[in-house]
């Protein structure tokens, strides 16, 4: 470890020392459960100060990287995902606030990333992912029947998080979890636009040619669809925002009217 430790001789002096532990960690030199020198002995190594040293562990502490355990010493942690995808959601958020515009590209976005994951999902689900895949769509279509928005928004989500869920990939999987929140607030949004049992009946045709797709392992088709199906949400909220450029914000969206 101590060929990996440079001295300390720029910048705050703790700040320096998160960074080269930061990268050690990120570079697999320091692994999950492995166990940090003393705070007297990295104040040797790191040729600083014990109250910097001490500084930097209570930040890696914070950021999720180490866990400091009285008496027993100082570990590092397995990768903290939830600390990063709630920082990435509030900054996703807070530019979703400022921008208008932010809605199309959320939904511009979904359609580079969900194009690949459908045509993953053909490739690759079986018949356990098709069948909660085929339950998801079902959840959906029982959303229309009942007239309730809330249930809509969640089982169309839930739909698309299954699709990622059969692709295999973790990461498209981790991906969509991330922007969920924003995916609501899109799809929320998009109903507020006009001729909504049309839209609606638009949608339950698109997810099922979705599920078909990807039930009969057609890669292509499956693409296509999620494609096609994007399109449409795309037209549709420009038509809103349209909307609410010349009339001002509609109420709250309705199943049927």
């Amino acid at each position: 470890m101590k060929e990996l430790i440079q001295p300390v001789t720029k910048r705050r002096l703790s700040d320096d020392v998160v960074d080269q532990f930061k990268t050690m960690i990120a570079e697999h030199n320091l692994k999950p459960g492995d166990k940090l020198p003393s705070e007297r002995e990295l104040s040797i190594l790191f040729q600083i100060g014990r109250p910097s040293i001490r500084e930097a562990l209570r930040t890696l502490d914070i950021l999720g990287y180490v866990d400091i355990r009285p008496g027993q010493g100082i570990f590092v942690k397995e990768p903290n995902n939830q600390f990063y995808l709630k920082t990435i959601r509030e900054s996703l958020e807070m530019q979703g606030e400022l921008e208008e515009k932010t809605l199309l590209e959320i939904l511009e976005v979904r359609g580079i990333l969900e194009f690949q994951t459908a045509t993953m999902a053909a490739r690759k689900a079986n018949e356990n992912d098709v069948a909660e895949l085929a339950e998801a769509y079902g959840n959906l279509t029982r959303s229309l029947r009942d007239e309730d928005t809330d249930q809509f928004i969640e089982a169309d989500y839930e739909f698309h998080k299954a699709i990622a869920r059969c692709s295999g990939n973790n990461v498209l999987y981790v991906m969509i979890h991330i922007i969920e929140d924003l995916v609501k607030r899109t799809t929320r949004k998009f109903l507020t636009g006009p001729d909504l049992p049309a839209f609606y009946e638009a949608i339950r045709v698109e997810h099922a040619s979705i599920l078909e797709a990807i039930r009969n392992r057609s890669e292509s088709e499956a693409g296509q669809a999620m494609a096609r199906h994007l399109h449409h949400a795309i037209e549709q909220m420009k038509k809103v925002l349209e909307n609410d450029r010349t009339s001002g914000p509609t109420g709250d969206p309705q199943i049927s009217r």
